[in-house]
């Protein structure tokens, strides 16, 4: 009486061969992806720059267009210091005193947001507040300010950034 084997799985040898090629595909995909994103890189790095200049361009309308009030500005050399309260937030705080200002530090200029006035210069005033700060761009070159006519004309230049230049109407 014969048997007849059937065949129910692989052979070792086929099995090997298949993991050879996929190790083989594997290798050549992984440099293939690599290459992909080094080629990438430049356009991932512009899209970022692109981003944080449009969020710093929306911050800076929607402050200055929504001006309540009286503002105040300190001229400088380079750097004004911006003193205004504005109906628009990023922390929720009802019509919010914001400062921009630039730092002696590390030249970053920094807009701050506060419920109540409070002066730069004074230790004790900014002790007994609550002032949430944001910085805003680094390496600033100028950011100036005037205001006149109820117009405010804003420039902000910047080392990694393309300048922004403003001429917003204070909306009644």
């Amino acid at each position: 009486m014969k048997y007849l084997y059937k065949k129910n799985g692989f052979t070792l040898v086929e099995v090997l061969v298949a993991i050879s090629i996929l190790g083989i595909l594997f290798t050549f995909l992984s440099k293939t992806i690599n290459t992909t994103k080094k080629l990438n890189q430049p356009y991932i790095q512009k899209a970022s720059k692109i981003y944080d200049e449009s969020k710093i361009f929306k911050i800076l309308v929607k402050d200055f267009s929504q001006v309540v009030g009286k503002s105040s500005v300190i001229y400088g050399k380079k750097y004004d210091i911006v003193r205004i309260q504005t109906k628009n937030t990023i922390y929720n705080i009802v019509d919010p005193y914001v400062t921009y200002f630039v730092s002696k530090k590390d030249l970053a200029l920094i807009r701050t947001e506060s419920l109540e006035k409070y002066d730069l210069y004074k230790k004790e005033d900014i002790y007994k507040e609550y002032i949430f700060g944001d910085i805003l761009s680094n390496n600033t070159k100028s950011f100036k300010v005037f205001y006149k006519n109820d117009f405010f004309n804003i420039m902000l230049r910047a080392k990694d950034m393309n300048p922004i230049v403003l001429k917003l109407q204070k909306v009644q």
